[in-house]
């Protein structure tokens, strides 16, 4: 990890970010609705403890100009040490620097890892690190895009903390401009967010008798194991629940899924699918694309893994459909989740 930090410093580029202070969050707007209202300054232990590593591992000459510059927002990183964070240490499922952000508002990885640099660079030259502000600025910049993330993660049914993640606009079929976030509970299902309306959650569909749950279906509910190849999110502001359609394959069997709504995944018929690929607003994949996925259902599992293992980083991404491990580097290593 040392190691590439320094490398990454050695690229040190300069480049100005949306940040405090910057021309996309101004003080005088009206705050964000929901936005933290921390009465002091608080960083949590995790935060200043990557900082605190950073720096460690931060050639003297990089410190130096850092300390000379007019601004500590003119030294952030982007490129070179923001990429490698993003990559690797702030690309975990587990990381607590992002689920803190994630529970202030903040989502986008770019943001993640300019909140962190720029807080680095900020206790280099002795300044106030401000991280309050900073996330403040980032929620009033989202909001002018009309994209308000919520700030109450808890499950409306039972209140667990609930795993959140961004889904965009274009999902939905009625409102197609929305930006919608998910949430996910492992005792309650989906849930699906909009600032206007808060949190709706999806609603049940009676399972078809005939259409047994296939084996695996605990494995297929694991959406970091899967392509998904269809989203639509069907909406309506005049009921409380939320239907979600979503067709993913999994790399087990090779077979496409039809899921409504998080629930018990069945094996999409033909028609189904023909269906489904016919709305081209909601079918994410290119024709490129599915001919890649069409060529890896044919092959067994073991050489789907190899032929994945060989593909270039932007193809095996869109495909996504096997985990990374936590190689701090950020460079992927295809690994098999279900080999015991």
């Amino acid at each position: 990890m040392r190691l590439v930090i320094i490398i990454a410093f050695l690229g040190l580029l300069s480049c100005d970010q949306k940040s405090a202070g910057n021309e996309h969050a101004s003080n005088s707007e009206p705050p964000v609705p929901g936005s933290p209202k921390d009465a002091a300054e608080e960083i949590p232990d995790a935060i200043m403890a990557l900082v605190d590593r950073i720096i460690e591992a931060m050639p003297e000459e990089t410190k130096a100009e850092i300390r000379k510059v007019p601004r500590a927002e003119l030294m952030v990183d982007h490129m070179g040490m923001g990429m490698a964070l993003r990559n690797g240490e702030l690309n975990q499922r587990d990381s607590e620097v992002v689920n803190y952000l994630k529970r202030k508002g903040i989502y986008h990885r770019d943001d993640f890892s300019t909140i962190v640099l720029l807080s680095v660079n900020r206790k280099l030259r002795g300044d106030t690190i401000d991280l309050k502000r900073q996330i403040q600025d980032y929620r009033e910049y989202w909001a002018k895009l009309d994209i308000v993330a919520p700030l109450d993660l808890a499950c409306p049914s039972c209140g667990k903390e609930m795993e959140v993640s961004y889904l965009g606009n274009g999902v939905s079929a009625n409102f197609p401009h929305r930006e919608y976030f998910q949430g996910r509970c492992p005792l309650h299902g989906s849930f699906i967010y909009y600032y206007g309306d808060g949190w709706k959650a999806c609603a049940a569909l009676p399972y078809k008798d005939n259409l047994a749950a296939p084996s695996n279906s605990e494995k297929v509910t694991e959406d970091r194991y899967l392509a998904v190849l269809y989203f639509r999110i069907d909406d309506d502001e005049k009921k409380k629940n939320i239907m979600t359609t979503r067709l993913s394959w999994h790399p087990d069997d090779g077979m496409i899924y039809l899921i409504h709504c998080g629930g018990v995944p069945r094996i999409a018929s033909d028609k189904e699918i023909a269906d489904l690929r016919a709305d081209k607003t909601h079918w994410l994949f290119s024709d490129t694309e599915e001919r890649i996925l069409e060529e890896l259902r044919k092959l067994s599992k073991t050489d789907r893994l190899q032929r994945i293992k060989g593909m270039d980083e932007v193809t095996r991404r869109k495909v996504d459909i096997f985990p990374r491990d936590k190689d701090p580097t950020g460079i992927d290593k295809i690994i098999d989740p279900f080999a015991k």
